[in-house]
């Protein structure tokens, strides 16, 4: 692998040429390099790379499963994936070689995962490192189904933390009332409304417009708003061909609320968006108002906990919910299962009631069968 200094910039170079996926010959040039052994190192790992082996470590490995997954999930769904690599995978297992990391270095990077919550003070939860150890899972299954690892170091090491989550923060219909009062301005009244009372998610919140409110009062709920890099990011609701696309009846209330706060913007034209807050002033408020009225310290996402959990003690069933908050069945069923046992009782009782007897006769009435 012969690698070139420049004598300008005094840092070193490689310059090769191979194959593309079609076959054709192309050159590549990487510059930037301290030492000839990183630019050699560089030119190996390419290499491997094209070639598709797992002899290449999990650091490079890592950006060619990138560059295929951002092609397929959500602009939000890739940023939280490179988060938890660049802070809890590849500091740390970046190094190794794919087909060299066994279960036992995966117990081991588990237990050091731990110990990074516990050394903030605040351990990550069961759920958090659920869904660290997924995204290592993922990365595997990737190189077996692609690359062609002969095993999956994850599959054998058992999980990490819990799919299921702790006890759920929620509140209740009448503590939502004690909140509201102590909302700063309209529009976080109105958003604050909207979140509760149709548990929808806060990126689709705030991805409203004034057009999206039809005129026999529904939210047409079909995209999502985040910031990303100080520019406005428009995307896709999640679940988007599960459900995610939808439409929320509200109570007429609500939307009178919703037309009158629009019709007090100056200027607003039915495209533009109707809330300009940010997903972290919208926190901050919460926490501001629960301070003020000594209510459970919940997240923005609780309210959507605490719309579903209204919606159960209505006696709505799980299928209506689902729809209404744009989730599926499963998923709505694993999340908000524990919030039903009271209802098999309540059921039994109404069974109870339409099902009893009616008749006078005694069993000196009924036919013998012998």
């Amino acid at each position: 692998m012969p690698c070139y200094k420049d004598e300008k910039t005094g840092t070193w170079y490689c310059q090769f040429r191979y194959a593309d996926f079609t076959g054709k010959r192309k050159q590549k040039r990487k510059r930037g390099f301290k030492t000839k052994r990183e630019a050699q190192e560089w030119e190996r790992e390419f290499h491997l790379q094209k070639a598709k082996s797992c002899d290449m470590t999990l650091a490079s490995f890592v950006e060619l499963y990138f560059n295929d997954r951002e092609h397929h999930v959500r602009d939000t769904t890739m940023d939280t994936k490179r988060n938890i690599f660049d802070t809890k995978i590849v500091p740390l297992l970046g190094n190794r070689k794919m087909n060299e990391i066994t279960a036992l270095d995966i117990r081991d990077w588990q237990q050091r995962i731990k110990e990074m919550g516990e050394a903030t003070g605040l351990p990550y939860s069961e759920t958090y490192l659920y869904t660290i150890h997924a995204q290592l899972t993922a990365l595997f299954n990737y190189a077996q189904t692609f690359y062609g690892l002969r095993f999956n170091p994850c599959d054998a090491s058992g999980y990490m933390g819990s799919s299921v989550a702790g006890e759920m923060l929620i509140i209740t219909k009448d503590q939502y009332e004690l909140l509201r009062k102590e909302f700063r301005n309209e529009a976080y009244l109105l958003a604050f409304d909207i979140l509760f009372w149709t548990g929808c998610r806060e990126g689709e919140m705030l991805a409203l417009l004034p057009k999206d409110l039809t005129d026999d009062d529904q939210l047409r709920i079909y995209k999502t708003y985040h910031r990303k890099k100080g520019q406005d990011i428009f995307g896709p609701t999640k679940n988007s061909k599960k459900g995610g696309n939808r439409n929320v009846p509200i109570p007429h209330w609500l939307a009178e609320e919703f037309r009158t706060y629009c019709s007090r913007l100056y200027g607003l034209t039915p495209d533009d968006r109707v809330f300009y807050m940010t997903c972290t002033a919208l926190n901050k408020e919460l926490t501001r108002c629960t301070q003020l009225t000594y209510l459970p310290d919940i997240r923005v996402h609780d309210l959507r906990h605490s719309h579903v959990s209204l919606c159960i003690e209505l006696g709505y069933s799980i299928v209506l919910v689902a729809k209404r908050i744009g989730d599926t069945v499963p998923v709505v069923m694993r999340t908000y299962a524990h919030l039903y046992p009271n209802k098999q009782q309540e059921l039994v009782s109404k069974l109870e009631a339409i099902g009893s007897p009616t008749s006078n006769n005694d069993d000196s009435d009924l036919m013998s069968l012998g």
